[in-house]
């Protein structure tokens, strides 16, 4: 999330949330004791892209560990903040909160020097959240405390008087003992002091974080949306409206600084240098501009899909990259920034299912999905290895319409497995056949991989963020075939680089077409180095790999684009080429096969 503003995306699939849910649940019951989880986030419709995403991954981890604790509660909904109903209000919801938090207890000891004599102990721990965790946390935390401050004195005879109580005479409320403000006249009393130092509390959090003090300190302090409290409110809502809009990305900077997890770029550490190989991982990619069809339903299509990829083997990581996953039609460019989520989600199953039985017989847990129009990465690991799965980000590059449209561009997919770091990206460059076309493609390109893989520095060595970085997708290259080639001849030609063979696999690692083929590839096509001769987009592209530490395997299969719809035939009105691509990074991989699937 970019901001407080922003949309919200879970970084990883509920599979690998459950793992770290249950991580955090075993460290909080070892430290702890048992937890009682309180989330006062919303679901009103104008936060179902925000909180309503929270909200939900809360509740399919309570679904999944019935052993947690956990009520919802839209603090609020419950909390309207009315002057008059304000005390009253927040009362309700400790009334339906009080048995489990009283039931915990609290720590109590005296020093008696030079020990501590333990009178009771806390055996649990609420914990409380909102969006931001701050304003709704603030507020629900000041009232867990008052209720509990006021058992306890009541229970201290030498603090009796400060409670409140109602007389059982006159029916009147007695606010308790006052404390005297040295700048002022009026009594405040115990409830005021803590409303006050807490509200303070609050301002300072919120401060630190968001730039601005926080919405509700005045609304606590004055015990109500009084008019006073309503005038603050809606100055600080301005202040933190400017702040998540123009400061919050050099404050979340600043913030990753202290915490050591900014992105500046580093030589790399003495351990790092002398680090070695721990073990070997198998990762699996696949390439599909699907034209907006959905071939994937059918699951005798996904499998050999899935094992065209696989070879027989069972990768520990396998990724879908697919370009017009959704039709790229205005309406999707438009309304679709984040992908046809419910599309995907559909997809998670059936590929999960598809891996997990009817091909390769190990199951497989989602890490994390980034759509982007027509763009998705999707990526799976092997359940032995789901544990170890951490540093879940997701990317979108948009290239399209000067940057502003998602269309075209690239989805990211990255994290580590172990110390291992992997960075998987679907791309769609664009289209056309004319020079100012393929330079397009590679300025876009280069974009795409400033953004993933930094080139070599004096402080770094090349695509230093990750040790395994795969680009793959519709790269649109185009093929510039001989003039005067014979049209009937190339059909043949090209016709004839299909081979058969049982797997309809056709590349490295499997059957090769003709030399006929591979010759008109060398001589053709867009990015092979003696395309043209001296083509300035080929030198580009052959520079932008070098810069990136990245390559490609030999192309042995012929082009990919483009196949008329349900025929083993090309579609001639428009020029055949080498579209689909993967791109790898040269250090440490052994590639065992790069191969188009017929």
């Amino acid at each position: 999330q970019r901001s407080s503003g922003s949309n919200v995306t879970v970084t990883r699939g509920f599979e690998l949330a459950s793992l770290g849910f249950q991580k955090h649940e075993a460290w909080m019951q070892r430290e702890y004791g048992d937890s009682f989880y309180v989330s006062l986030l919303s679901q009103a419709g104008n936060k179902r892209d925000t909180e309503g995403v929270l909200v939900e991954a809360l509740m399919e981890q309570s679904r999944r560990h019935r052993s947690i604790d956990m009520v919802h509660m839209d603090l609020h909904a419950r909390v309207t903040g009315e002057e008059d109903d304000f005390n009253n209000e927040l009362d309700a919801v400790y009334a339906d909160l009080s048995a489990k938090i009283e039931g915990f207890g609290f720590f109590d000891a005296e020093l008696t020097r030079p020990t501590f004599n333990v009178h009771r102990r806390q055996r649990g721990v609420l914990r409380t959240n909102c969006f931001d965790s701050l304003d709704r946390t603030n507020l629900m935390q000041y009232q867990v405390t008052w209720r509990w401050l006021e058992r306890y004195i009541l229970q201290q005879p030498s603090l009796q008087s400060f409670a409140p109580s109602v007389s059982p005479t006159s029916g009147g409320h007695n606010t308790g003992l006052g404390f005297f403000d040295l700048m002022g006249t009026d009594p405040i009393t115990l409830q005021g002091l803590l409303r006050s130092m807490w509200a303070d509390l609050g301002d300072t959090l919120s401060l630190q974080y968001t730039g601005a003090a926080s919405t509700m300190g005045a609304t606590l302090r004055q015990g109500g949306h009084t008019a006073r409290a309503m005038l603050e409110k809606g100055w600080r809502a301005m202040n933190r409206a400017y702040c998540e809009h123009f400061e919050d990305d050099a404050r979340q900077s600043a913030i990753q600084l202290l915490l050591r997890s900014h992105k500046l770029p580093k030589a790399p550490s003495a351990s790092e240098l002398r680090r070695s190989p721990q073990g070997k991982l198998l990762l699996a990619v696949t390439s599909w501009n699907l034209h907006g069809r959905t071939p994937w339903e059918s699951s005798q299509t996904l499998q050999r899909l899935i094992s065209g990829a696989c070879q027989s083997s069972r990768p520990d990581v396998f990724v879908f990259c697919f370009q017009e996953f959704t039709e790229l039609s205005a309406a999707n460019v438009v309304m679709l920034g984040c992908g046809d989520e419910s599309r995907q989600a559909k997809f998670d199953v059936a590929a999960a299912a598809a891996l997990r039985v009817e091909v390769l017989g190990e199951t497989y847990v989602p890490v994390r999905a980034v759509g982007m129009v027509g763009l998705l990465a999707a990526a799976f690991v092997a359940a032995p290895l789901a544990s170890s799965v951490r540093s879940v980000t997701g990317e979108r590059v948009r290239s399209g319409l000067y940057g502003q449209a998602g269309n075209k561009g690239a989805v990211v997919v990255s994290f580590k497995v172990q110390e291992t770091s992997i960075c998987v990206a679907s791309v769609h460059l664009e289209s056309g056949q004319q020079i100012k076309k393929a330079q397009e493609r590679a300025d876009q390109l280069r974009e795409i991989l400033q953004s993933i893989c930094p080139p070599s520095t004096d402080k770094g060595p090349p695509g230093a963020k990750h040790d395994l970085v795969v680009v793959s997708g519709d790269f649109n290259f185009r093929a510039s075939f001989p003039d005067g080639v014979d049209p009937r001849g190339l059909r043949q030609t090209l016709a004839k680089g299909w081979v058969d063979s049982e797997s309809g696999r056709v590349g490295e690692g499997a059957a090769h077409p003709g030399e006929d083929v591979l010759r008109l590839f060398r001589e053709s096509d867009e990015m092979a180095s003696s395309a043209n001769g001296t083509s300035s987009s080929s030198r580009q592209l052959q520079d932008l790999l070098k810069e990136h530490s990245l390559m490609e395997g030999p192309v042995y299969f012929p082009p990919t684009y483009r196949w008329m719809e349900g025929q083993a035939a090309y579609d001639f009105e428009r020029q055949p080429a080498w579209c689909d691509r993967v791109l790898h990074s040269k250090v440490s991989v052994a590639r065992k096969s790069y191969c188009a699937l017929g």
